[in-house]
């Protein structure tokens, strides 16, 4: 594997640190107020999670790349044109990791964390 497919190995990987970010928000919200957030139960805006705001927004914004190169690598297997010789189950492991988004943004928490 060359560098442009480590690069884009890293790049499948990427939805992990959302999604690592925003649980670890969740367990420190947890932490400090003794039960699982609710809707408006704390109130986001009075507990001190700015810098969380800030990485959970740039990672979540940012994570339109990773899904274009989802879809790339999906399309070239597809067509047997493997990219930069990537082994099918990274390309499997990210598409979990974008379920596992999509059930996060669903989520009661995500309705808390948007209050």
């Amino acid at each position: 594997m060359n560098f442009f497919g480590f690069i884009f190995l890293i790049i499948l990987y990427y939805p992990l640190l959302f999604l690592i970010i925003f649980y670890s928000l969740i367990i420190k919200v947890t932490n400090e107020i003794g039960h699982v957030p609710e809707y408006n139960n704390p109130d986001p805006n009075k507990l001190n999670i700015e810098g969380y705001r800030y990485l959970i927004g740039i990672t979540g914004v940012s994570l339109v790349i990773p899904l274009l190169v989802l879809v790339v690598g999906i399309i070239s297997f597809l067509f047997k044109r493997p990219v930069f010789k990537i082994k099918p189950i990274h390309f499997i492991i990210s598409a979990i990791l974008f379920f596992m988004i999509i059930i996060t943004i669903f989520s009661s928490l995500m309705e808390w964390y948007g209050d």
